[in-house]
């Protein structure tokens, strides 16, 4: 976990924001201690990893492999953008465009777990 957090250039802390769990959560976990199956989730997410990875990584078994695609392709990003321009044209507060902006986040990273479910 370690090693892909550095391979991604993320500190614990900035690791932590991306996943939504606390500081001290992804400290623990990074040292082997134990978490619930919703932050284990929201860490794989973070480092771009399959569902099922830290599991296996903890079970000494392979992980299940990362998909060379992009989290992000040119579609989507060209979509996110226009949804950019739209939101810095409304009368909206930094926090509820923070608040959109991580939802499509959330959104993109389950559709991108969902396709490498699939295959």
């Amino acid at each position: 976990m370690r090693e892909r957090r550095l391979e991604l250039d993320l500190s614990q802390r900035d690791a932590a924001v991306r996943a939504g769990i606390s500081n001290q959560t992804w400290l623990n976990v990074e040292n082997g201690r134990s978490a619930n199956g919703r932050s284990l989730t929201k860490i794989e997410r973070a480092l771009d990893w399959p569902p099922g990875t830290i599991d296996a990584i903890a079970a000494g078994t392979d992980p299940p492999s990362v998909a060379a695609t992009p989290l992000l392709d040119v579609t989507v990003l060209g979509n996110l953008t226009r949804l950019a321009e739209v939101l810095s044209a409304e009368d909206l507060t930094r926090e509820e465009i923070q608040r959109v902006v991580d939802a499509v986040v959330e959104i993109v990273n389950d559709l991108r777990h969902q396709r490498q479910a699939i295959g």
